[in-house]
């Protein structure tokens, strides 16, 4: 083999490889791959998900309390997971957060202790984490997650309000109902 067809062999073994892995990438990031069979599916109106067959479907309603759009799930009695869609004017992460946590009356309520709050990722998705226990009847634990999920073309924020055992039992299913949301 002369120099000419070596060089040719190498950069077409080079670009094929390049090929393989670019496939072999796109298939391990297809959110759709990580979404058990099980999980119910939503489709409504330009907005569709994946959330685990505990959880149930509650409201779909436009406008919503805080944003153009709110589609509401009942994870259990005491917890929720809320899907917000601003169309009108850009929100911010932190400012969504205050938001829910002046209503929950955190971390200024007089029962509410051990209160912290973080900035996560959650599978690459940006989110504000806060934890704090209440004392007012006994001692319940509370986390509240917002993740904003998308900035354009319209604020997509998801919600998760949990408490007491609803924190250990949802996290696996965060980050797969995070990254199933889909906005046309």
């Amino acid at each position: 083999m002369d120099k000419a067809n070596r060089a040719l062999y190498a950069t077409l073994l080079f670009f094929l490889t390049l090929m393989v892995a670019c496939t072999d990438s796109q298939r391990g990031t297809d959110s759709s791959a990580s979404i058990p069979d099980s999980y119910q599916k939503y489709e409504e109106n330009g907005v569709s998900f994946a959330y685990p067959e505990t959880w149930s479907f509650s409201y779909d309603d436009t406008p919503s309390l805080y944003t153009d759009r709110g589609i509401g799930l009942d994870i259990s009695e005491f917890s929720t997971a809320t899907l917000l869609i601003s169309e009108g004017k850009s929100l911010d992460l932190d400012y969504v957060t205050n938001r829910f946590l002046s209503g929950f009356q955190v971390p200024e309520g007089d029962f509410i202790d051990n209160f912290t709050r973080n900035s996560v990722s959650i599978g690459g998705i940006p989110a504000e984490t806060a934890t704090w226990e209440d004392q007012f009847l006994g001692k319940t634990q509370y986390e509240l997650t917002v993740a904003k999920v998308q900035s354009k073309p319209h604020d997509v924020f998801v919600v998760f309000s949990l408490s007491d055992e609803d924190i250990d039992q949802s996290q696996e299913h965060k980050e797969r109902f995070l990254k199933s949301i889909r906005i046309q």
